[in-house]
């Protein structure tokens, strides 16, 4: 099968059985975003690159939760939200896009990122440390060694240049 009869057939099989049934569940009518949002989750398949085994899994967020918080972001990209937080709004009020992503409650969303973490990430990333796991008090002394010089000389640098 072709890639276009692929997507006609994808986008038939959608309207005629999915759509339908999503809206007898929600017992609201999906709007044309909602129905955008669900058609490009159903295309990509995002929940194929989500890690599902414990083995592979560092630090962060539980298993369960890390499938609906990459459709969430699927929805991110689709409603064109700049920021995190108007999509942690948009999901705080439209249960169908909250039921969509696969969030079943309000009190289950995912929360923002706290400054150890964007810390902790900007750290891997500029530093290369992917490999390293720390937590407790080394956690606290690899910051100190590793993450305080390495702030100073990013900010002399914008100070010099």
């Amino acid at each position: 099968m072709k890639f276009g009869k692929a997507i006609s057939w994808l986008m038939g099989t959608l309207q005629r059985s999915l759509f339908p049934r999503l809206e007898e569940c929600y017992q609201v009518p999906l709007t044309e975003k909602e129905r955008e949002v669900v058609a490009i989750l159903e295309l990509i398949k995002i929940e194929k690159f989500v890690v599902r085994s414990s083995s592979h899994q560092r630090l962060g967020r539980r298993l369960r939760e890390r499938e609906s918080i990459a459709r969430s972001f699927g929805a991110k990209a689709v409603y064109g939200h700049p920021f995190t937080r108007t999509l942690m709004e948009a999901l705080k009020t439209t249960p169908a896009l909250r039921r969509i992503c696969g969030f079943e409650r309000v009190a289950t969303r995912y929360k923002e990122r706290t400054a150890v973490e964007r810390f902790n990430n900007r750290m891997k990333d500029e530093f290369g440390a992917d490999d390293l796991m720390v937590r407790g008090p080394q956690k606290v002394k690899m910051h100190l060694i590793f993450g305080l010089p390495a702030l100073f000389a990013d900010q002399l640098i914008k100070l010099v240049t």
